[in-house]
């Protein structure tokens, strides 16, 4: 239990963010929507739930009797493993649920699972996820970072280039990699 408390969320948040950025990052038109107004944010990080699903699958089930589902035939003691991201792409429950829609109102996911398997970090999930987009959307920053490889105000870098850039602090200068700022040779 002390593990799930602790360390459960750790790797399923960080599919979040990392997916929600780079959702952000390919669709300029979705992070400028982002952008206009940050209290869509929740809105956003709802959809990117459904849209990424950070948790694929459940653990294995077994089947307690015999039972007819979507016209297959389930013996009782047989395994399942229900697949939350199957689920959550299913149209009988999301409009379209191929796209992407930041907008997409109901948003009827199933990424923390649901009944007595709810998860328990639930809300720290939907908060992180807000939070770790955020620096990434451009809000509240000069963003020419989105374009300009050699900016060091940025808390996230996407240039064509693939640099990679830290966010500059006081008294730091921002590191910066790519193909005309290569990695020094360690001696």
């Amino acid at each position: 239990m002390v593990f799930l408390l602790l360390l459960a969320g750790h790797e399923t948040t960080t599919h979040l963010i990392s997916g929600s950025v780079y959702e952000l990052l390919k669709n300029p038109g979705l992070r400028d929507w982002l952008e206009e107004d940050w209290s869509r944010a929740n809105l956003a990080v709802e959809e990117f739930l459904r849209f990424l699903s950070p948790v694929q699958f459940t653990k294995p089930r077994y089947v307690r009797k015999d039972i007819e589902l979507g016209g297959v035939q389930l013996r009782k003691g047989e395994k399942v493993m229900p697949m939350l991201a199957a689920a959550n792409l299913d149209p009988q429950a999301n409009a379209n649920p191929e796209k992407l829609d930041l907008e997409r109102k109901p948003n009827r996911h199933i990424a923390f699972g649901t009944g007595i398997h709810f998860c328990l970090g639930h809300q720290l999930a939907r908060i992180e996820g807000a939070s770790g987009s955020r620096p990434c959307s451009g809000v509240g920053r000069d963003s020419s970072w989105w374009t300009n490889p050699k900016s060091s105000g940025a808390a996230c870098q996407a240039s064509r280039r693939l640099s990679i850039c830290r966010s500059a602090r006081p008294g730091t200068k921002p590191i910066m990699r790519g193909a005309d700022n290569p990695r020094p040779a360690i001696k």
